[in-house]
């Protein structure tokens, strides 16, 4: 609604045009009322007023007065004059310097003011929709300008020696780059590019998402600060922007530099991007850094690492404690030394390469993992954007290889029976995790994890448990020393056995075996 302030020295006859009109009709609503010009024009500078409707002759301020501060301040208010006969001159003059019309205060009732109210209305209506519509082109140019700024610095990326465009001619005199990437994608990059302009100006700053999980962006440096306060300010405004979009979008990497006027922009915002990258692979997230402070890639070659030859072999053998044994080695040579990412993932891909062709054997043997072919192996390896995903996701098909041998054999259930019925035989020798995986033909790793789940023990405590039960089973039917016991159950050192016999039984086991032999006597 068009906000009303009326505007006369006598009260009459404001509280008279507040009750007469039918101000709604109009699309209009009284908001304040002043006794002259004094009080209107602090009215008009502490709320929003779009139409005046004034009375010429005032005390302190009058209505001429009234009207040229009005036009010269706020010339998008709308002035109307109340006058009496005598006044034209007065009107002349206000009409002049912009007031809108005028009603005779005799002619109120006539219908002359209604008129004028809905010509006031009209007019208002239509430079409010023009002002929508301007703002709106303008709003679409400035989206236009930032959409061809996106798509310049897209050029750049792709292209590094081209030219810097004339619509980012600023970057010649320096700016500030920033990497970003995101553990989760923001739901939209809105927030997070409002909070980029925060800090830099539209007018010479882009910001451009590069997919779900990456974007970057670019401004100016400013210009008027010595290079080392400079850097201070650009710093700040970093850690800044890094606690603000952390709020919004979670864990996240920013990456930033500073570039010079001789600087090629295309070649250092590609430097950038790419040393982003590399560190976020080998580091997680949750980092704020100059890409200046990130190590150099590592230069090792990778397949020089692993034993090709054996991994075929291991394959066609269904070997996949000791493929993990292999793999382990090669990855924990590869978290010191850090080669490209690139060269990182396509060992994994030669690995599941290797392994798939040696399955094809055996078609009972499959993972979903790893896709159904090549072109899902590569297109599933370039999602993995950290080292970590990279090697949990190689891990979990061959872990999910192993459930399926598991499976061809008799089913898991099946094996830890065998493997339990190799403990009731061996229970008395040192045997280990590692060989009792090895005797049913799993990896160690996915042999104990299977084991917890199925027996709801780890494999030690049940090995103890066995053990102490077997000792229960001689100690009441022999009169062998406990030493002997000990020895006969596994355990080397008495005492340790007589530790772990009485936090199973509550007892130690001479306790235990004179309390059986106090039974038996009384039986």
């Amino acid at each position: 609604m068009l906000k009303v302030l009326i505007v006369d020295d006598e009260l009459i006859v404001r509280k008279g045009l507040r009750a007469y009109v039918n101000w709604k009709a109009y699309d209009m609503e009284v908001v304040s009322e002043a006794a002259n010009g004094e009080q209107a024009l602090e009215i008009i500078n502490q709320q929003p007023i779009e139409l005046v409707i004034t009375d010429i002759r005032m005390p302190l301020v009058d209505g001429i007065e009234l009207t040229r501060a009005v036009k010269e301040n706020y010339p998008h208010i709308t002035v109307i004059l109340l006058t009496c006969y005598d006044d034209f001159s007065l009107v002349k003059e206000a009409l002049d310097i912009g007031a809108s019309g005028y009603v005779l205060k005799t002619e109120l009732e006539d219908g002359s003011f209604e008129s004028i109210l809905k010509k006031t209305s009209k007019e208002w209506k239509k430079r409010q929709k023009e002002g929508e519509y301007y703002k709106r082109l303008e709003k679409e140019a400035e989206n236009s300008r930032l959409l061809l700024r996106e798509k310049q610095v897209q050029s750049m990326l792709e292209d590094p020696s081209s030219s810097i465009p004339d619509e980012l001619d600023w970057i010649e005199n320096g700016f500030v780059g920033i990497y970003f990437e995101f553990l989760c994608s923001p739901n939209s990059f809105v927030e997070v590019e409002k909070q980029f302009y925060a800090i830099a100006s539209k007018d010479k700053g882009v910001f451009l998402p590069l997919d779900d999980y990456r974007a970057i962006g670019l401004f100016a440096r400013e210009k008027e600060y010595s290079e080392m306060k400079r850097t201070t300010y650009e710093q700040e405004q970093c850690r800044k922007l890094f606690g603000k979009i952390t709020k919004i979008a979670g864990e996240i990497n920013i990456y930033y530099c500073a570039s010079s006027t001789n600087d090629k922009a295309g070649h250092v915002l590609r430097s950038l991007k790419e040393k982003g990258a590399y560190h976020t692979f080998y580091n997680e997230f949750g980092h704020l850094l100059d890409v200046h402070s990130i190590p150099q890639q590592g230069i090792s070659d990778p397949f020089a690492k692993m034993d090709w030859q054996e991994l075929r072999q291991l394959t066609l053998m269904r070997d996949w404690a000791r493929i993990k044994d292999i793999c382990d080695e090669l990855f924990s040579h590869l978290a010191i030394e850090k080669p490209p990412v690139e060269d990182v993932k396509k060992v994994v891909l030669e690995i599941i390469l290797i392994i798939t062709h040696g399955l094809q054997t055996n078609s009972n043997l499959l993972t979903l993992t790893w896709g159904s072919n090549r072109f899902d192996n590569i297109e599933l390896a370039k999602k993995k954007r950290t080292y970590k995903q990279l090697i949990e996701w190689l891990y979990e098909g061959i872990n999910e290889l192993e459930d399926s041998r598991s499976v061809f054999i008799g089913g898991i259930n099946s094996v830890i029976s065998k493997a339990i019925s190799y403990m009731e035989r061996n229970y008395m020798l040192e045997i280990t995790l590692e060989d009792v995986a090895e005797h049913v033909g799993l990896s160690k790793s996915y042999f104990s994890s299977r084991f917890k789940k199925i027996t709801g023990e780890n494999f030690i405590d049940y090995l103890i448990s066995l053990r102490i039960k077997k000792a229960k089973q001689l100690l009441q039917e022999t009169d062998l020393k406990i030493l002997e016991v000990a020895e006969k159950v596994g355990f080397n050192d008495p005492r340790y056995f007589a530790k772990l016999f009485k936090r199973f039984e509550g007892v130690g086991p001479k306790q235990f075996q004179e309390s059986v032999h106090l039974y038996d006597a009384y039986k």
